[in-house]
């Protein structure tokens, strides 16, 4: 990518620099700028390489439970002896789940490749990444909506702690999820800081 490209030069000098930590002629590989950029690099990769890693242990645990659950819920409903057009209208209850469910898949993947991009040394500076942000701030919104559309619904989602199990008739009462959106300003923000720090990158690639 052509806003990384200065960043990937500094990131060859890292290396060269590094193999010859040793000796004295490690200096002339690069500037004290450059060499507080890698060192600034050097502690991005790592944070990033734990956040990465903390994030995918969480999504596959995540990933289990939801279909240990809809396993449950199969069994479930294979034990009472539905027929088709009950199974289906049971589906159809649950369909509100599920995209929540699809939601919240989506946001671990996005999280999970912003930090494993930086943890191979990537610029975060970069369209890519700028995309990502403003994604996850649409996911969010789309979220608060979705949870809000639900709230005028005649029924309402059940739960036990964090976990939805299912539906049943309440009286309308309108949920506004403050957090998602202020998670989604922060996420667009985001978005716009590395987009702006991209523009900045390409400009000192074109400078040089």
């Amino acid at each position: 990518m052509a806003g990384s490209q200065s960043w990937r030069a500094i990131k060859v000098k890292l290396d060269r620099y590094q193999m010859d930590t040793a000796s004295n002629a490690a200096n002339r590989y690069m500037t004290n700028d450059e060499e507080k950029i890698y060192q600034s690099l050097g502690r991005l990769k790592s944070v990033s390489r734990v956040a990465g890693r903390l994030l995918r242990v969480l999504f596959y645990i995540y990933i289990v439970a939801i279909l240990v659950i809809c396993a449950a819920m199969f069994l479930w409903i294979v034990s009472l002896d539905y027929s088709i057009g009950d199974i289906l209208s049971t589906i159809q209850r649950f369909l509100p789940n599920l995209i929540m469910v699809a939601i919240v898949t989506l946001l671990f993947r996005l999280f999970i490749r912003v930090f494993e991009d930086m943890s191979r040394g990537e610029s975060p500076f970069s369209d890519i990444q700028s995309l990502r942000w403003k994604t996850v701030g649409w996911l969010l919104l789309g979220k608060m909506l979705f949870e809000l559309m639900i709230s005028f619904a005649p029924f309402s989602i059940e739960s036990v702690g964090d976990m939805f199990v299912g539906l049943s008739v309440q009286p309308i009462i309108v949920n506004v999820d403050v957090a998602s959106v202020l998670w989604a300003i922060v996420s667009f923000c985001l978005s716009y800081v590395f987009k702006y720090g991209a523009l900045l990158q390409r400009l000192s690639d074109e400078t040089l």
